[in-house]
């Protein structure tokens, strides 16, 4: 990834993250848990507290204001061993 941000965000009751005007559906088995979220201009990647990379999604780009998109992540195709 290039120029990059890093936020701490928990997984609401709906199972969603919300960041960069996106609406991004994780889990509702993780709802309550914090998440890592690191993301630039073309990735948004979502890490659970172990660093361990749950799954990513592109970045939605430019929203109008007060408008968002509905994403859901990418999940890992290989688990950790």
């Amino acid at each position: 990834m290039g120029s990059e941000m890093c936020i701490r965000d928990s997984v609401g009751t709906n199972g969603r993250i919300h960041i960069c005007h996106a609406k991004i559906y994780v889990s509702t088995k993780l709802a309550g848990q914090t998440m890592h979220v690191l993301f630039d201009h073309t990735t948004i990647e979502i890490f659970d507290t172990n660093g361990v990379l749950l799954g990513s999604v592109p970045h939605p780009g430019t929203i109008p204001t007060g408008g968002f998109k509905v994403l859901t992540i990418h999940p890992r195709t290989t688990r950790p061993q």
